[in-house]
């Protein structure tokens, strides 16, 4: 029950960035519709077999009709890492994604490629971060897109070459339906 409530906020998440065009709307309209979805209910009533069956059927026959040919083995979004695809058949709906690492071995970036990745296939996405300010995260994302390395861009030692990359990135990153939410306070 607790899957089907994440689902439908994700849904109703995905929907209110294209009639919201105020990230801050977003972001907290996405928080409150997660809040609720995570609340714990006391008690759960119990579902009759032959209902998950037929949901479950509905849902297989859909992915079914709606899988490309080019998918192959892919059940989920593209994480953007051919090798890891494999291994995962992608990242599915209603999943919880664990990454998990010693300090310094690059989790938060990780994360982001993955989220880069779903953006980039058209699924608007909110990044939560309690490690990094939203500006350091932004200073990824640019250097990613520009070429320009993250240490020039923290350093601001820039030539003119690059700050012409810098904003030709910007107006593809700009295009993306990202969100970045760092409330250390989640």
């Amino acid at each position: 029950a607790q899957c089907r409530r994440l689902q439908a906020a994700a849904k109703r998440i995905v929907e209110i960035t294209s009639e919201i065009t105020d990230a801050e709307t977003v972001t907290a309209e996405a928080r409150s519709l997660m809040y609720a979805a995570l609340e714990r209910k006391t008690h759960k009533e119990p579902v009759a077999i032959g209902e998950i069956v037929e949901t479950f059927l509905e849902d297989l026959r859909t992915k079914q009709e709606t899988r490309r040919p080019d998918a192959q083995a892919l059940v989920g979004l593209s994480t953007g890492f051919p090798q890891l695809d494999r291994f995962t058949k992608g990242i599915g709906p209603s999943t919880l994604t664990l990454i998990g690492g010693r300090p310094s071995m690059g989790k938060p970036a990780f994360a982001l490629d993955l989220l880069l990745a779903f953006v980039e296939a058209g699924h608007p996405s909110v990044f939560y971060s309690v490690e990094q300010r939203k500006e350091e995260i932004a200073a990824r994302i640019l250097a990613k897109y520009s070429g320009v390395a993250g240490s020039d861009i923290a350093a601001a030692h820039l030539d003119g070459a690059q700050w012409g990359a810098l904003g030709r990135a910007m107006n593809r990153i700009e295009r993306l339906g990202l969100f970045i939410d760092d409330d250390h306070n989640v």
